[in-house]
């Protein structure tokens, strides 16, 4: 299992206090449901016969029924409004945005390293990448710790199963202070998931 069903429920109720989260239901022609749950800054995809029952709990209660088939809504604390985009539009927007692609780079693994308070990963290359302990919280930390990430654009995702789970990651643009640029050269020169 990749997903975290705890941290998912955090992120959905804090979502739905602030600028929401979004939700669409795909049902295949083999009758098989897909749900996608998503915000600007993570998205999650599972099956939905094995949702954990507390996710679909809470997205009963914050839209007063079972997820249906190609509902497409967006939800906040005080309104659930429906997405006016056709199945297509959003299908191929959660796709492109946020879980197909084809990786950047090889899979990057979490590493020892925190840097400003956020969790380091490194691909085989060197590159490095933070993410917050709140969005690396969607992912179960077994999936984490053993399994390499996707490096897509922005995001890192992880799958297996039926379930994937990506989140933006942080890296420097060319315009940082000169001492992080010396930071973040220094991590990347060295292999920071060797054994010592």
């Amino acid at each position: 299992m990749i997903l975290n069903e705890k941290n998912l429920i955090r992120q959905m109720k804090a979502a739905a206090k602030g600028a929401g989260y979004k939700f669409f239901v795909e049902e295949t022609s083999q009758k098989e449901t897909t749900i996608w749950i998503w915000t600007e800054a993570w998205a999650v995809k599972a099956a939905l016969p094995d949702l954990p029952r507390t996710v679909l709990a809470l997205l009963v209660e914050h839209t007063g029924k079972l997820p249906q088939a190609w509902d497409r809504l967006c939800v906040t604390e005080s309104e659930t409004q429906r997405i006016l985009e056709d199945e297509a539009e959003a299908e191929a927007k959660m796709q492109t945005e946020f879980i197909a692609g084809n990786p950047l780079g090889a899979g990057a693994r979490l590493v020892p390293v925190l840097l400003r308070g956020r969790q380091g990963f490194q691909d085989p290359g060197g590159t490095f990448y933070t993410v917050s302990p709140a969005a690396l919280g969607l992912v179960e930390r077994e999936a984490a710790t053993k399994t390499a990430a996707d490096v897509l654009p922005g995001r890192l995702r992880w799958e297996g199963g039926e379930e994937t789970v990506t989140v933006p990651y942080y890296r420097p643009s060319a315009d940082v202070p000169e001492e992080e640029a010396r930071i973040w050269a220094a991590l990347e020169s060295v292999d920071l998931g060797a054994a010592e």
